[in-house]
């Protein structure tokens, strides 16, 4: 038997939403710096939607920070940026597609190139509208998804360095074995990079832009910092590595919601889908509007928790696309309205997204998981300093 204990939900606000702390950002671009020498440059890496924060706003803020420049993954969300008012680099990171070629003209954009294809087609563009473009070169070392492999590396950067209308700003590889923590490797795999830069420098071509470190690298790694640094996922205050980070790194993402509705369920009933998880006793349940089609990760959750008047209720069973249901039983004074933490910090009570991810089986340095947020959900911008804004909608 089922019980009701229901109370109107009247406000006019939606009833989950993510808390963007740029307060918490501004502080990671500072420890980012710290890290860094003053001759470093930093580029801000904004793809999937700014890792779920919000590209527009976050690339706005940083450009009034004075980051140096962003990356994305493709054209489209570089378009967006130009689109909003960032007027700072913007590299490419993936392959672009020929049609989408004269975007990269007009919108001022920075393309990566690991074909000669590419590259000459790139060219012959740059000429035809009497540009000259900047571009920089991939080098895969371990990765193997795109890029130049090393021993085609020289003759490839020469062949590039010969085309008109093409200026090479940059070169760069994405070092994997930092994210193994695997110092050896890490070692192994500069001395491969360095070697290839020597080699161009022997034939006249000394690249302006030399970028190899990205948030592990940035942490743990200072010999890899270059002329420039990559910062992703510690912009937002994710974990990068295992071990203690030389600096702390805040959260920039608060993820909330409100109880919806409450019930009690007798035991031996099931909370769920299908069959569901079965109650071995009674249980005050409090329905939550969060489920996988706000944050695709949900899907994957198994166990885990939230946070009601700075205590852990257990989440009951599998979400749902829209919903999930949580135990309240040991927090009598729960109601219909209460907010709910679903990542971050409520009193003393804290949640974090690595946790999260742990929960849903995609392990703690895949924190990143909030870029699974959907866009139904809203992005509410804070800043003591002043920046404090709505995400637009659409």
């Amino acid at each position: 038997m089922i019980e009701q204990g229901v109370q109107p939900l009247n406000e006019p606000v939606h009833l989950t939403w993510a808390e963007i702390h740029l307060d918490n950002l501004r502080k990671n671009v500072d420890n980012i710096r710290r890290l860094c020498s003053n001759k470093q440059k930093i580029m801000a890496v904004l793809k999937a939607d700014g890792y779920g924060h919000g590209a527009v706003k976050i690339a706005l803020f940083l450009q009034r920070l004075g980051i140096d420049a962003f990356a994305v993954a493709n054209v489209d969300e570089a378009v967006l940026l130009r689109k909003n008012g960032i007027t700072i680099p913007i590299l490419i990171l993936g392959i672009v597609p020929c049609g989408q070629m004269e975007d990269i003209f007009h919108y001022q954009l920075t393309p990566t190139v690991c074909t000669l294809e590419t590259a000459q087609e790139l060219s012959r563009a740059a000429s035809a509208r009497q540009m000259v473009l900047s571009v920089h070169v991939r080098v895969d070392i371990g990765l193997g998804s795109i890029g130049v492999l090393p021993h085609q590396c020289v003759p490839f950067v020469e062949a590039v360095a010969g085309l008109p209308n093409l200026a090479l700003e940059g070169i760069y590889t994405h070092l994997t074995t930092a994210y193994q923590e695997d110092d050896h490797g890490v070692q192994r795999d500069l001395q491969t990079f360095d070697s290839l830069l020597l080699r161009l420098r022997q034939k006249g071509i000394d690249v302006p832009l030399v970028h190899v470190a990205s948030s592990p690298a940035i942490l743990r790694y200072p010999q890899a910092h270059y002329q420039m640094v990559r910062a992703g996922i510690i912009l937002y205050g994710l974990p990068a590595i295992h071990a203690p980070s030389p600096l702390p790194f805040y959260p920039v993402m608060t993820l909330k919601s409100k109880v919806v509705f409450i019930k009690d369920v007798g035991e031996g009933e099931t909370v769920g889908y299908v069959h569901g998880y079965r109650l071995n006793r009674r249980t005050r349940v409090a329905t939550v509007p969060f489920g996988y089609g706000d944050a695709l990760f949900f899907f994957y959750l198994n166990g885990g928790e939230v946070l009601l008047h700075g205590r852990r209720a257990p989440i009951l069973g599998r979400p749902m696309m829209d919903h999930f249901m949580v135990d309240v039983s040991h927090i009598p004074e729960v109601k219909v309205g209460d907010e709910v933490v679903i990542i971050g910090q409520q009193g003393k009570a804290v949640l974090t997204a690595e946790e999260m991810a742990e929960r849903a089986g995609i392990g703690r340095l895949n924190a990143d998981c909030v870029c699974m947020l959907t866009q139904r959900v809203p992005r509410i911008y804070i800043d003591s300093r002043g920046f404090e804004e709505r995400r637009d909608e659409g």
